[in-house]
């Protein structure tokens, strides 16, 4: 099963190459499961997230704010419209400190072996990022949390997440060399501009790229699992053909999440 977790900070209001990236990616990737964190809440009006995402949805719920308030930011699961044994229900994520809270989604996938996939967004703060992964770690130590996988942007850099998580891959694993992400969030910040290729921004010799330095974050989207649960990362870009028949390189998508995003997608097969 091909599941990946994103937080695309987007909404209906956003700029088209963004939205248009988006779209593109989503049509590449062929997912069985897409969770998306910081949706903006004026994408529900028209539906449009499914038709970006070109699958179904099955659930969103508002995340809240330190306060245990809604905010206008949400997180949705999608399926893949051709599978029918996805539900979604809220699932709330209560570390012993009231103000980090959070409120995320529960995908229960029935079939040949139950799965029990939650995203969450935590709390956007070191104090927030190290009491989510500390708890998620406790409930994967349960004999409930066993079968658990919990995902997301965890806003913890995954070194102090323990040996739960799983990194995350780059498009690069798409030529059959495994190559972890170096980084899931960044900024753009004053300084000289970035010129590919750079191995650390996972550009390669054939990249054309040139703007602003990146201030990079580290990995702080990936999954957590319970020990019955196989967790493989798979690339975050792929090549696919667009509608005119051209190929696109994954490479040229990786570019474009760069230049319209502040996250990057991770991808995972659970078996």
């Amino acid at each position: 099963m091909k599941v990946a977790f994103w937080n695309v900070n987007t909404g209906k209001n956003s700029f088209q190459t963004r939205l248009d990236t988006f779209e593109n990616w989503c049509q590449a990737m062929q997912l069985d499961l897409l969770l998306l964190e910081e949706v903006g809440h004026t994408l529900i009006g028209d539906k449009k997230i499914e038709t970006l995402t070109g699958m179904t949805a099955i659930g969103y719920v508002n995340t809240l704010d330190k306060n245990n308030n809604k905010t206008t930011k949400q997180i949705w699961a999608l399926k893949n419209s051709s599978n029918s044994t996805f539900t979604a229900k809220t699932q709330t994520l209560r570390p012993p400190d009231p103000q980090q809270i959070r409120a995320g989604l529960k995908v229960t996938i029935t079939g040949t072996k139950t799965f029990e996939i939650w995203v969450i967004h935590a709390n956007a703060s070191d104090k927030g990022g190290k009491a989510a992964v500390m708890h998620i770690n406790e409930l994967l130590m349960r004999p409930s949390g066993e079968n658990l996988i919990i995902g997301g942007d965890l806003n913890c850099k995954i070194e102090n997440a323990g040996t739960n998580a799983v990194r995350p891959h780059s498009w690069q694993s798409a030529l059959q060399q495994p190559v972890p992400l170096n980084f899931t969030q960044w900024q753009r910040v004053d300084g000289a501009p970035t010129v590919g290729p750079n191995s650390y921004l996972h550009l390669t010799v054939n990249s054309l790229i040139s703007y602003k330095a990146f201030n990079t974050h580290g990995i702080i989207d990936y999954v957590m699992k319970g020990k019955n649960q196989t967790v493989v990362p798979l690339p975050n870009c792929e090549d696919y053909t667009n509608s005119k028949g051209n190929i696109v390189r994954a490479e040229d998508t990786w570019i474009e999440i760069l230049k319209n995003f502040d996250h990057c997608p991770v991808v995972y097969n659970f078996s």
